[in-house]
């Protein structure tokens, strides 16, 4: 429906095969294939992998049919022409002496709500009202890839994730640094995660391009979202480490509904239970 609407392509289907490192993630992964929490999923389980050109492993692994992934900048690009076009998005920087609240309402330059959501991600560190929040972000970064023009090849994930985008081009990820929380690019980031991919297939590889990004995570590693115990008109949601993708369309409807018509939130991502922190 999005992509109709967008008028662009942004979900790709593909499957996954996920390798089993070691004996214990071997002995885990069995116990649960034969007590049956994957039934229902199209999942086939193999002594090694097949079909993989290239592939250094000789693992046990499994693959899932049922997965794909998001084409995230094309999205956010087209929801954010969407919005502008449809008079629903005023883009500006955040200056906090311009946020005033009075009586029930909140006022930010020309616009006036009853409430105002914040959605900073690892940046609500400066947040006055939800710093205190016990966050544990982590930085991570990701390569572009140039190599091989290989057809029906599934994304190859052990440790690190080699993910196919057509014509050559890949994309692999990702590290996990909890000590520098910056969104630079690193020669030990590109070193790590090439090293990894070199585990995984024989191929020639040219690193294209690199990113590196924040993942907002609160100590628990479950997402926060709901309205300050004692400013109500003031809302966060965050927390979403690097679950954004699947999980930001069922809490958004979430915390509309608990704001709107007092719909409970999931214990497990409802700020109340920080309460002690704010």
């Amino acid at each position: 429906q999005l992509e109709k609407r967008l008028g662009v392509k942004v979900f790709h289907k593909n499957s996954t095969l996920r390798f089993l490192k070691t004996a214990e993630e071997r002995a885990i992964f069995e116990q649960k294939f034969e007590g049956g929490e994957f039934d229902g999923i199209d999942l086939s389980y193999r002594s090694k992998p097949e079909g993989i050109p290239g592939c250094k492993l000789n693992e046990h692994c499994y693959q899932l049919s049922q997965t794909g992934y998001v084409d995230q900048a094309l999205f956010i690009a087209g929801v954010r022409q969407h919005l502008i076009a449809s008079n629903s998005l005023e883009e500006d920087t955040w200056i906090a002496s311009d946020f005033v609240r009075e009586a029930g309402i909140v006022k930010w330059k020309r616009v006036q709500a009853t409430r105002l959501i914040y959605t900073q991600g690892y940046q609500n560190d400066s947040n006055p009202f939800f710093r205190n929040l016990p966050f544990r972000h982590a930085k991570g970064e990701i390569l572009e890839l140039k190599g091989p023009e290989l057809d029906g090849l599934p994304v190859l994930n052990r440790g690190k994730w080699l993910l196919p985008l057509g014509s050559g081009s890949y994309r692999a990820g990702a590290t996990y640094d909890m000590k520098h929380i910056d969104q630079q690019v690193t020669d030990k980031g590109i070193f790590e995660i090439t090293d990894g991919i070199e585990a995984l297939v024989d191929w020639e590889f040219e690193v294209s391009g690199s990113l590196a990004g924040v993942r907002p995570a609160l100590h628990d590693f479950k997402p926060v979202l709901g309205k300050h115990p004692w400013f109500p008109d003031l809302v966060i949601f965050n927390g979403l480490g690097s679950k954004g993708s699947l999980l930001v369309p069922l809490l958004a409807k979430e915390l509309v509904d608990h704001l709107e018509d007092g719909a409970p939130l999931h214990p497990e991502a409802d700020i109340e239970r920080f309460r002690k922190y704010l």
